[in-house]
């Protein structure tokens, strides 16, 4: 096969871009998981090659665990879970279930998140009685 005459550089879909960093993140989260196991080696070299390549498109990913949440935030939320060791009004990020992908600085695909949320004795006693 002659390699001359195929091109330098390949365009990519918005969608394949998203789906590209989404997994990229996944491998990145499991590769973490499994820490310095002589397992993980390859697994965690193909997660910096991925980051690395992303990075070169201009493509950020962005995983918010242990975030403050302020409703005017990007991702979604799709589930919330009340926390007695929280103050009331005080909501964390606690899971990022998919996260948001940036192009050069802008959103191209929202993430999805899960909350821990302070919870009052006010609302405690609503929720038992109402």
């Amino acid at each position: 096969m002659n390699t001359s005459t195929l091109p330098t550089e390949l365009s990519l879909s918005r969608q394949s871009a998203i789906t590209l960093a989404t997994e990229s993140w996944r491998l990145s989260r499991i590769a973490a998981l499994l820490g310095n196991a002589q397992e993980g080696t390859s697994l965690r070299y193909a997660a910096r090659q991925f980051c690395e390549v992303l990075s070169e498109m201009n493509i950020e990913i962005i995983d918010m665990v242990g975030r403050a949440y302020d409703p005017g935030m990007v991702p979604a939320v799709i589930d919330v879970q009340d926390d007695p060791k929280l103050g009331e009004g005080v909501a964390i990020i606690d899971e990022t279930v998919s996260p948001t992908v940036m192009w050069r600085g802008q959103v191209i695909e929202a993430g999805q998140v899960s909350l821990r949320r302070g919870h009052s004795i006010a609302q405690s006693a609503t929720e038992v009685h109402g």
